[in-house]
């Protein structure tokens, strides 16, 4: 087990004001019906028309209707990600299990869907929103592999995903409906241990980014000259003297 994910799943998921929350009707911020407001956040998340991310994020099955959504998401454990500002839980979006391979005798990976709402699109909070949903659903169901799926022309969603190390493993034919016929679907897969190195690296790179080490300046030693005292040095020995010309030196009376 990771040690990183154990000390998320210690937080509550949960990362400053970003979290990743089960839904459950009976518990606060969630309510009676709050899977309809899951519903028409979808559907309010378009870029020009359609019906939002509904397609995108369910592929046709079920229909992109309200009771056809809000009844199936309610047979799921939905992980709904938000922030918390003054008090109130905004929602970014949601991941929920399609369906899990294994028991809890076993071991288990599953298929996962996730939506991340207008809002939210293109913002920093985003990937670690994302990272917060993986963790919960890795450790929460005890994972060693979470898959998806999508339309093969959905670049953005290959480009976000592969940051967390999901991988391209190949197409199901006639998978997903598009305009009501049945088209090919990529399929992604996640490794736990890949997971767990991006969590275990990204947690580095915040600690540096919060606690960076000021570079230490490098010393200047002076050196000390050491003037020893010189006795001082000898005269210089005299010149040998000059042979003597007794003969120059004799007065001339004497000559």
């Amino acid at each position: 087990m990771s040690v990183a994910l154990e000390g998320l799943q210690e937080d509550g998921y949960r990362i400053g004001d970003l979290q990743a929350l089960r839904y459950d009707r009976n518990v606060q911020p969630f309510f009676d019906g709050y899977l309809g407001k899951l519903y028409n956040l979808c559907a309010a998340s378009k870029r020009r028309s359609g019906d939002g991310i509904l397609t995108a994020l369910f592929g046709g099955n079920p229909p992109s209707n309200f009771d056809a959504i809000v009844g199936y998401l309610a047979q799921r454990p939905v992980v709904v990600l938000g922030e918390w500002k003054d008090g109130t839980f905004v929602e970014a979006g949601f991941c929920f299990p399609i369906i899990t391979c294994g028991t809890s005798d076993t071991e288990r990976s599953m298929f996962a869907g996730y939506g991340f709402f207008k809002p939210y699109w293109g913002t920093p909070e985003l990937p670690v929103l994302a990272m917060l949903g993986l963790s919960y659903l890795f450790q929460e169901f005890d994972l060693k592999a979470i898959h998806g799926t999508r339309y093969r022309d959905n670049v953005l969603t290959w480009n976000f995903t592969k940051q967390f190390g999901f991988k391209e493993i190949g197409e199901i034919p006639h998978y997903q409906l598009r305009n009501g016929k049945l088209v090919s679907g990529v399929v992604t897969s996640l490794d736990r241990g890949a997971f767990e190195r991006y969590v275990e690296n990204w947690l580095v790179e915040q600690y540096r980014a919060a606690s960076p080490v000021e570079p230490i300046a490098e010393s200047v030693v002076t050196p000390t000259a050491t003037i020893l005292e010189m006795p001082a040095p000898a005269p210089p020995p005299p010149a040998p003297a000059a042979p003597v010309d007794f003969e120059a030196q004799l007065p001339l009376s004497w000559l």
